[in-house]
């Protein structure tokens, strides 16, 4: 495990800050992953901005991949998915063409949801950041992410981050994404 456990505290531009515990999530996270995902899908207007994560592919990614968990009083509040560089149908690379050997060095930022009671405390960014670090360990010379067109708060934040947009295509059963690209340096 390359993430060690930490106690943050964290703010909004109220200044309210808020102590939590981020960490890597293990399939133990499984059934409160779920819960979370419901709840912030619940919170969203637009339900095309947010595409749901599987169980079977949070029981992969859990097992498989890098999730990282903010915990509040020890309640899941906020998680964010990476999938590692590898060959499969969920490596965004796959729809812009990358050959293997590409795949291989490419990363996906999957899923982030944050808790609505959590909103607005740059908990995106930190998740980012926190990934980037873990694809330059795993070796990976770029990040891809698709993200919906209307969910404006999180293109913000990819762009601010160094994400640049390259493509649009009709992901997850259609639904217009915005696939960006971040160097891994």
């Amino acid at each position: 495990m390359t993430f060690k456990e930490q106690k943050i505290t964290v703010s909004d531009k109220r200044e309210k800050e808020r102590e939590v515990t981020i960490r890597k999530c293990n399939i133990d996270d499984l059934e409160e992953a779920i819960l979370l995902q419901n709840r912030v899908y619940e919170s969203i207007i637009n339900k095309d901005t947010f595409v749901m994560t599987t169980r079977e592919e949070f029981i992969h990614s859990l097992t498989f991949d890098f999730c990282i968990g903010v915990y509040e009083n020890g309640v899941l509040k906020a998680m964010s998915i990476l999938l590692k560089n590898t060959i499969s149908s969920r490596n965004l690379g796959n729809y812009l063409g990358y050959d293997k050997q590409k795949l291989l060095k490419t990363v996906t930022f999957d899923a982030t949801f944050i808790d609505p009671d959590l909103r607005g405390y740059s908990l995106q960014k930190l998740f980012i950041n926190i990934r980037k670090n873990e694809a330059k360990i795993w070796g990976a010379s770029e990040a891809l992410v698709a993200v919906s067109l209307d969910n404006i708060y999180s293109l913000k934040n990819l762009l601010q981050e160094g994400f640049d947009p390259v493509d649009i295509q009709p992901l997850y059963g259609g639904l217009k994404r915005c696939i960006m690209r971040l160097k891994v340096e």
